[in-house]
């Protein structure tokens, strides 16, 4: 993700005159039954959200981590998920375009349980 983000700014210069903003996260289930793709249990999930606005459409990119335990101030994770996507607004309405995939990490499939989604997403704000 950060070298699609540097590979934007290196593109598109009139990234760097643009308006950042996002917020890092962490946070912990209760009384749940969240799993990741291959069923194992997820206590936490952690990451990183950015949205870069400028003339053109807003960029947007999350990065999430889901994690089993964390143990000693270590952290033992089970899945991260990645977020890239556009949305520009129009008057009281938005669009949004955006990729996510979500990949098992050091799990038994191997890979293969890693799935990616495309969504074309219309809002009216209000």
């Amino acid at each position: 993700m950060i070298k699609i983000f540097v590979l934007s700014i290196l593109l598109f210069p009139s990234i760097l005159f643009a308006d950042v903003s996002g917020y890092l996260f962490l946070g912990k289930y209760y009384n749940h039954e969240k799993a990741d793709l291959e069923g194992r249990k997820i206590n936490y999930k952690a990451g990183i959200y950015l949205e870069i606005e400028s003339k053109w459409p807003t960029l947007f990119i999350k990065d999430e981590t889901l994690i089993g335990n964390i143990v000693n101030g270590k952290s033992f994770p089970k899945q991260i998920n990645y977020m890239v996507g556009i949305k520009q607004k129009i008057n009281i309405s938005e669009i949004i375009l955006k990729h996510e995939c979500l990949h098992p990490v050091d799990g038994t499939s191997g890979g293969k349980k890693a799935k990616s989604y495309n969504l074309i997403e219309g809002r009216i704000n209000f």
